[in-house]
């Protein structure tokens, strides 16, 4: 037994009815807290998940943060990792997968379209996979620009790891295919 605790139970724990932790607010798994489920009460509510470091929060309000304590609409998905300043440079948001016969994924994510280190030289990308082939994708703020007839307004279709682009549409209206 482990004398640091009141209570040391060596097998299984049945209880019945609620179970209050009025001070400590965490559960630890293992014999650290490195894993946790840590809740608060009151005005700022939540229930937050760990792993070394809080990874997930659900608020009160019913909004749920994967890499942000601080979500603002009810799926709020942060990746803190800055993205490359080198062309093809890849920075992962977020992924669905499915099975089709094969691993059928959509994915999230800002590309470095060219060489740079801000937003004007990367878009944000939505495309299909297949295991490991990258089909086809829709590319939002592909270009330098954020005024009206800006480039940074334009959207792209293209297909593969964003070499082919088929069609593009600018933020005038003009649309240039092939």
């Amino acid at each position: 037994p482990n004398t640091y605790f009141k209570l040391d139970v060596n097998g299984h724990t049945n209880i019945v009815g609620d179970v209050a932790l009025p001070t400590t607010n965490r559960i630890y798994f293992g014999n650290s807290d490195t894993a946790f489920i840590k809740g608060e009460h009151g005005g700022s509510a939540y229930l937050a998940f760990g792993a070394n470091n809080e990874k997930m929060r659900l608020t009160r309000d019913g909004y749920f943060g994967i890499g942000t304590a601080n979500p603002q609409v009810r799926l709020n998905v942060v990746n803190p990792t800055t993205l490359g300043g080198t062309v093809s440079n890849r920075q992962e948001i977020a992924r669905f997968e499915g099975n089709v016969a094969n691993d059928g994924m959509l994915e999230f994510a800002n590309i470095r379209l060219s060489n740079g280190a801000d937003w004007e030289t990367s878009a944000f990308r939505i495309q299909r996979r297949i295991d490991s082939t990258r089909m086809g994708y829709i590319d939002f703020g592909a270009g330098a620009g954020s005024a009206s007839g800006g480039a940074g307004r334009d959207i792209q279709f293209g297909a593969g790891d964003g070499t082919t682009i088929m069609m593009h549409l600018d933020s005038t209206g003009k649309v240039g295919i092939g």
